[in-house]
């Protein structure tokens, strides 16, 4: 059973914005550091930037319509 696009299980499927800080926060120096290795940011961006890029990847996708 597909349960994706069903509203009782839709906090369930994905990350929120609060969920990338909370979960993600500690990996946001090591994944910034490689990013502007490789080019993918400029080299005075901070943690700051890393997450609105991020969020900005993740596009606000959400699969019961609420922000």
């Amino acid at each position: 059973m597909d349960i994706f696009l069903r509203p009782d299980f839709a906090r369930i499927c994905g990350f929120t914005a609060t969920d990338l800080k909370n979960l993600f926060g500690d990996r946001f120096a090591e994944l910034l550091a490689s990013l502007k290795f490789m080019g993918e940011m400029d080299a005075t961006a901070t943690p700051f930037d890393l997450e609105a890029k991020i969020l900005n990847w993740r596009g606000g996708y959400n699969f019961d319509g609420e922000p």
